[in-house]
Parts: C-alpha cells; structure tokens; sequence
C-alpha cells in the first residue's frame, strides 16, 4: 500500500471495507476535510501515477450535497471509477449502488459519507460486464408496471427512429441490452433483417424472445463485445443501419471500440 493520508479507524470505516469487499492493505482510505475543496488539486497530491492500491475510499464528514461528490468522482475519473457510496445516519450505515440503496448494519457513528472507487480498467474488464449484466439483465429489459416504463419506451423508439433514412433492410443493434432499439428501428425502418450482440448472454437471450414476441421473423444474436462484434460475418453484406444506445459509457478503452 502506498503511504497516504491517514485517519483513526473507526466501526464505521470498518464495516464500509467489510460490505465492499475491500482489505485495509491494499486500500488508501483518504480523509476529506472539506467537500468544497478543489477535489482535483487533492487528487493530485494524495494519489501519485504510481501508486499501488486495489481501491480508494474518500471519507466525507457530515452529508456534503451531491454536486460536491460529484465533483469528487470526476476528479478520479478516469483511473478510478465509483463503485458505491455508503452513507451514516441516524445509526445507520447503508449502501448506495445502480442497483439502489440499502441498508448494511445498525452503526453509532456520527453522520458521513464514504465513496468507494476501484480502478476503472478492472471495473469494466469483459468478465466483469458479463457478471454485471448477466446479474441485472431482466432489469434492463423494462418493467411495463414501473412509474418510468412510458418514458424509457418513447426514449426507445426515439433513438430507433433517428436515422433520416427511408429504409433499412439490415439493422445491427450494438450492445443490445434487451433488444428493443433494434427492434423498434426493424420495425420502422422495415428491415428484413435484425442482428444483435450484447456481452451478457442473459441479455441476447431476452432480445431473442423480445424480437420474436415483436414479430420480428429474421433475427440472429450472440453474445459478444463492441471492441470485436460478431456481426456482419465474413462475406455478409454491410448494415444498413447501426444503432448503438447507452452503450460506450460501459466501454473501458473507448478508441477500438
């Protein structure tokens, strides 16, 4: 572990390590004095280039508003990425990831706020995404009884829609998720043909059925990565139409991508 600022430990920086899998060793806990500091110039003089950690955990006193750790996790980016933030209050330490908040363990702490980053590389690494995706995949497949379901499926056939061509005979949704842009944008466009590919299989599985419950008849998926997608197959002529949403976020190296 590289040396870097120091700060006594305490029940609740020790069950924020715990539930986030971390071990003091290899983990720089930095203790931030001020959330309105200029978080970049922090950044730069507590974490070195070189230094060797697996994961930095910031530790704020009291509840600093969002924009302030906002400001903080972009100081990080791109090296780090936040994984989770962890919150006491009220005697209670709870967690906060994509997947929503939750609760940890009863803790008589004085109110913080701790952000918990591992290294992006590592966070966004195949295996990784497969992991993530395979585990959250009916999640992205939209749940019709959810308060927000109208907007994402307008947002859905937005981005289907968007191409200012006339027609499409072939389409490829790449990263699908759960199918639907490609699907929507078959539809439109009146393709006769529809390939996807996804990292999770899981997910290429849940665009399958979707396709097939949509009336799409020439549909083909695999699972596969935007840095060397299955599709076109050596031979096979171009798209027509490439439709890509929400994808290149979750990309580690954007540039072969």
């Amino acid at each position: 572990m590289h040396a870097l600022t120091n700060t006594p430990p305490n029940e609740a920086l020790a069950l924020v390590l715990a539930d986030a899998g971390l071990a003091a060793p290899g983990c720089a806990h930095l203790a931030v004095p001020d959330a309105q500091a200029a978080p970049a110039a922090h950044v730069a003089a507590l974490l070195e280039p070189g230094a060797a950690l697996d994961a930095v955990v910031l530790a704020f006193t009291g509840q600093p508003p969002e924009p302030q750790l906002a400001a903080w996790r972009d100081a990080l980016w791109p090296r780090w990425h936040a994984v989770a933030s962890y919150r006491a209050r009220g005697g209670e330490l709870s967690r906060r990831t994509l997947q929503g908040r939750a609760s940890v363990a009863r803790c008589a702490a004085p109110d913080a706020q701790w952000l918990v980053f591992r290294e992006r590389l590592a966070v966004m690494s195949q295996a990784s995404t497969v992991a993530k995706f395979d585990q959250n995949a009916k999640g992205w497949d939209g749940d019709p009884n959810a308060p927000g379901y109208p907007h994402h499926r307008w947002m859905r056939r937005f981005v289907a829609c968007y191409a200012r061509i006339a027609r499409a005979e072939r389409v490829l949704d790449f990263g699908s998720g759960a199918g639907w842009c490609g699907i929507e944008a078959a539809l439109h466009y009146g393709a006769s043909e529809l390939c996807a590919f996804d990292p999770s299989p899981q997910l290429v599985e849940i665009a399958r059925r979707n396709a097939q419950s949509s009336g799409i008849r020439a549909f083909r998926a695999e699972p596969g990565f935007g840095e060397a997608p299955p599709f076109p197959r050596a031979g096979e002529p171009l798209f027509d139409l490439v439709i890509s949403s929400g994808v290149i976020s979750f990309v580690p190296r954007p540039e072969p991508w």
